[in-house]
């Protein structure tokens, strides 16, 4: 028999793979965490009231085997999801993530529906 908690990440995993499927390119393996991947309803409740602004929070982390070419079709498709970074090409984005960063380019504060 499945506990709650265990229907409860069932369905959060659910949810979020259906919402990474629609919004970004193919990757291979991902995960998120924030106070947004498990349904918290005082959290939701507060944000419907105007107690803040800012909603729940959700951060991916994605994993995929061709950095510059993710980049490239997720630019295309989110390119409001990049810094000015988009315009010199995926091939910059992966240098400045490896470069100056630990190998991953994080965008901060990207609205996904």
């Amino acid at each position: 028999m499945r506990t709650a908690v265990q229907m409860d990440v069932s369905a959060s995993s659910k949810l979020l793979s259906g919402l990474v499927r629609r919004n970004f390119p193919s990757i291979d393996y991902g995960f998120a965490y924030g106070s947004g991947v498990f349904v918290q309803p005082d959290l939701y409740q507060s944000h419907a009231t105007g107690g803040s602004a800012a909603g729940p929070m959700l951060d991916f982390i994605f994993v995929v085997d061709d950095p510059p070419s993710w980049h490239a079709q997720n630019i295309e498709l989110n390119g409001s999801h990049y810094s000015l970074l988009k315009y010199l090409g995926p091939n910059m984005v992966c240098k400045v993530a490896d470069r100056i960063g630990v190998g991953v380019y994080f965008n901060t504060l990207v609205p996904v529906e």
